[in-house]
C-alpha cells in the first residue's frame, strides 16, 4: 500500500477507533456463549447463542478541521433456549429460539473546535435487524444517535462525555455517555466509552498484549412475520479476559479471549404484541476469537 493511501486510512477512522488508538479496518469475529449450570440458576431459562460478524472502516471525507467515515456491519446471531428440563419455550413467546440478521452502518464525523484540545464527534447510525425463517418479517430500521465531546487535559489523559439516543422496538432509549483515554505506563493503556465499551491493554511482551474487555449490550429485534408487532429486547454486560497478538511484518492482528455475562436482563412482547414479559436469563460463558487488519492511529501506543 502506497504511503499516501496509508497515511489516510490511518486518519479517517471511525467511531469506536476515535475511542481507542487503533482502527480496524476489516474485523472478522465468532463468537460462542454456551450454557453453563456454573454461572446459571437452576430454574431459569439457560439461552445458547451463536454469531459470526464482519465489518469495516471506509474512508469518505477529510477537510480542514473535519473527518468523516462510514463503518458497515454484518452479523448473524443465533439463540436457542431452554429449560434445565428440557422444555422449551412456547413458539409464539419472544424468548423462542430464533435467528436474526443485523446490518447496521454506522456514519461519523469528527469536528476539530477552535480549542484544540477539545473534539466534538457524532455518529448516526442504522440498523436493520430482522428475524430468518419462511413468510417473516422484512427488515425493521432501528435508528440512533451519538454526541460527545472529549477534551485532552495533558498528553496522558483524554475525558469523554456525550449522549446516545435511539428508536427501539419497545420505544425510545437514552444513555449518557462517559469515556477516558488513559496512558498508564510505556505497557499499560486504558480507554473507554461508557457504557458501550472498556479496555485495559497491557503489553506483557513486544507484540503481545493482555486485554481486559467490558462491553454493554442493549439490542432489540422485531419478532413474527411483516405485519406482526412482537419483539424481543436484550441487555447484558460482557467481561472477557484475552490476548492479542500483532503478527510481525504485517498489519493483522489475532486475537481470542473468554468471559461471562453480567446482570443478564430480557424483556418482550409475543407476535401478536398483546402481552409484555420480563425475564432474568441465566448468565453464560464467552468466548470469542478474531482477525482482522489493524492500523495504528496515535504512535504513542506501544506494541
Amino acid at each position: 500500500m502506497t504511503r499516501p493511501l496509508l497515511t489516510l486510512l490511518v486518519l479517517l477512522t471511525g467511531l469506536s477507533a476515535w475511542c481507542q488508538p487503533y482502527s480496524d479496518l476489516i474485523l472478522v469475529q465468532a463468537q460462542y456463549m454456551p450454557t453453563s449450570n456454573a454461572v446459571s440458576k437452576p430454574d431459569s431459562l439457560q439461552p445458547e447463542l451463536k454469531s459470526g460478524q464482519i465489518s469495516a472502516t471506509v474512508p469518505l471525507y477529510r477537510g480542514p478541521g473535519m473527518l468523516i467515515v462510514c463503518s458497515p456491519a454484518f452479523e448473524r446471531r443465533v439463540i436457542n433456549t431452554a429449560y434445565e428440563t428440557g422444555e422449551t419455550p412456547a413458539a409464539d413467546s419472544p424468548f423462542a429460539s430464533r435467528t436474526f440478521s443485523n446490518r447496521s452502518l454506522v456514519s461519523t464525523i469528527r469536528l476539530n473546535l477552535k480549542d484544540s484540545a477539545l473534539r466534538l464527534i457524532t455518529a448516526f447510525v442504522g440498523r436493520y435487524f430482522s428475524e430468518q425463517g419462511e413468510g417473516l418479517q422484512a427488515a425493521r430500521f432501528t435508528p440512533g444517535l451519538a454526541c460527545y465531546a472529549e477534551k485532552r487535559f495533558n498528553q496522558k489523559l483524554i475525558l469523554r462525555a456525550g449522549l446516545y439516543l435511539s428508536r427501539e422496538y419497545y420505544g425510545g432509549l437514552w444513555r449518557p455517555l462517559l469515556g477516558w483515554d488513559w496512558i498508564i505506563s510505556d505497557r499499560i493503556r486504558t480507554w473507554a466509552l461508557l457504557p458501550r465499551n472498556a479496555v485495559v491493554d497491557w503489553r506483557v511482551l513486544p507484540r503481545w498484549h493482555l486485554c481486559l474487555h467490558f462491553r454493554g449490550i442493549n439490542d432489540s429485534y422485531g419478532i413474527g412475520s411483516a405485519d406482526q408487532t412482537g419483539w424481543i429486547a436484550m441487555q447484558e454486560g460482557h467481561l472477557r479476559l484475552g490476548q492479542e497478538y500483532y503478527v510481525p511484518r504485517t498489519s493483522l492482528v489475532i486475537a481470542a479471549d473468554a468471559g461471562i455475562s453480567l446482570n443478564r436482563q430480557w424483556w418482550g412482547a409475543n407476535p401478536s404484541g398483546s402481552e409484555q414479559i420480563r425475564i432474568k436469563p441465566g448468565e453464560n460463558l464467552i468466548f470469542r476469537v478474531g482477525l482482522s487488519w489493524r492500523i495504528l492511529t496515535d504512535k504513542r501506543f506501544n506494541l
